[in-house]
């Protein structure tokens, strides 16, 4: 989310996503050669208000809990993310336009979100 592949039709915001920087330093006249993008393996919990609501912008009343490899709340390793995942229980409601899917799961009486781009390389 905080770095979306795409702008999502409709947005006035077409230079903050990855593509439309790539397209900003080419049209600089940068060589793509030169272009590089790196991506963040692990992605963010957190702990939702009310589970019904679980879009960008809904409420949140802390941390998620920690994965069960580095049990840090809030943060979930790709290797978390992918053994998660393969538990299932998980729903995507993410933003299909800007390609970044977001899941949620109801885990020990708690609603859970991660931002995850990593899913289609968890086999799930």
């Amino acid at each position: 989310m905080n770095a979306p592949l795409y702008s999502g039709s409709g947005s006035s915001y077409t230079k903050f996503s990855v593509d439309g920087s790539i397209n900003w330093w080419q049209r600089q006249g940068a060589p793509s050669s030169k272009l590089v993008v790196g991506m963040a393996a692990f992605g963010r919990s957190f702990t939702l208000a009310n589970p019904s609501n679980n879009g960008v912008g809904a409420t949140i009343v802390g941390p998620g809990n920690g994965g069960p490899f580095l049990d840090q709340s809030g943060t979930l390793g790709y290797n978390e993310i992918c053994h998660l995942m393969k538990s299932g229980g998980w729903t995507r409601v993410g933003n299909h336009n800007k390609k970044f899917p977001m899941y949620t799961n109801i885990i020990n009486g708690l609603a859970m979100m991660t931002l995850n781009r990593f899913s289609s390389n968890c086999n799930m």
